[in-house]
């Protein structure tokens, strides 16, 4: 299942693969804790960078394919996780057109 997530809390000196390697160990533990024969993967992660500070917004998107774990564990399990030892929250999006 492809999942959309919405992180916030991020550092603001975090890169793509900081984040990528955070959400991706939260999910790992995750799908193993629950003896899934698919892993979870990241796909695209977009970190919004402001220009007038120089780095990143603190908070990102990133899609998921989920693997054996349904879209809430996806998220419960990214929640709370940490990316450059600051914890993030994560919730699904949903985009405008499909609230």
């Amino acid at each position: 299942m492809v999942v959309d997530v919405f992180l916030k809390n991020i550092p603001f000196s975090a890169s793509e693969e900081d984040v990528v390697e955070g959400v991706l160990g939260a999910l790992t533990q995750a799908s193993e804790s629950i003896g899934a024969s698919m892993p979870p993967k990241v796909g695209v992660v977009s970190l919004p960078f402001d220009q007038s500070r120089g780095r990143i917004r603190g908070f990102g998107f990133v899609t998921l394919e989920t693997g054996d774990l349904s879209a809430e564990e996806a998220v419960l399990a990214i929640f709370g996780s940490k990316v450059l030892g600051r914890t993030i929250h994560a919730e699904r999006f949903i985009p405008k057109g499909e609230r």
